[in-house]
């Protein structure tokens, strides 16, 4: 069974912190730890456009992969987006429409960014 968790990029730190999805109806949401044994369990608000679902699967460096991170299959000059499209996780290549099943490459993928730290990634702004 795969394992359901979160990342998001904290707001008041900018770290990164990982656990369970919270949405609330003001708008805000949060990462709840998870496997914390507390009365008051901690949450984080994160920025609510960089959080991502942990895929289930690593890398072939044993890095875990979340919607949002920047890998390549072999060729560091052809990049993939991980996104979540209606049934699973995909790669969705940078500059084209194609995608890569995730599945599929697995002993291939190397995450090398995600595109909330690394914009220039994309082929945009420079990250200067």
């Amino acid at each position: 069974m795969r394992e359901i968790k979160y990342r998001g990029l904290e707001l008041m730190t900018g770290n990164w912190v990982y656990g369970s999805h919270l949405k609330t109806g003001t708008g805000l949401e949060y990462i709840v730890p998870q496997n914390i044994i507390a009365d008051r369990l901690p949450q984080y608000a994160v920025d609510k456009n960089t959080v991502g679902q942990y895929t289930g699967l690593k890398d072939d460096n044993g890095v875990p992969i979340y919607e949002g991170d920047v890998y390549h299959q072999g060729d560091p000059n052809i990049l993939y987006v991980v996104e979540y499209r209606g049934t699973g996780f995909f790669g969705k290549q940078i500059g084209n429409s194609s995608y890569a099943g995730i599945d599929h490459w697995l002993d291939k993928i190397e995450i090398i960014g995600n595109i909330y730290e690394h914009p220039h990634l994309l082929g945009g702004e420079s990250n200067d």
